[in-house]
């Protein structure tokens, strides 16, 4: 009689992780789908630089004769852009944090 009910239990937790087995299974593969639907672009993305791989070996060098002259140039502009770039993020920070009324 003690065996029954022992046995009969344990059935009834090996139902309950075999149950519990398929809804993690079914879990995992619905995950993988939306995984695999949000890294497509990878594979195009990968076709798309070998097809242009000849022309980025060819634009390399007269991109860094060109970027060559103009850098410090550009340099320049970056001490600017930075203390604005931070404005800029703590500004979104702050909207975030406090959402006016007409926004929500």
């Amino acid at each position: 009689m003690f065996w029954e009910a022992e046995l009969t239990r344990l059935a009834r937790r090996k139902q309950e992780l075999a149950a519990d087995c398929d809804l993690a299974r079914a879990r995992v593969a619905s995950q993988a789908g939306v995984l695999a639907r949000k890294l497509a672009w990878v594979e195009s993305a990968h076709a798309w630089l070998h097809r242009v791989q000849p022309l980025l070996l060819v634009g390399a060098p007269l991109a860094g004769l060109f970027l060559g002259k103009r850098l410090p140039r550009l340099a320049r502009w970056s001490a600017f852009a930075a203390p604005l770039l931070r404005v800029g993020r703590a500004f979104l920070q702050r909207r975030r944090t406090f959402p006016r009324a007409g926004n929500r």
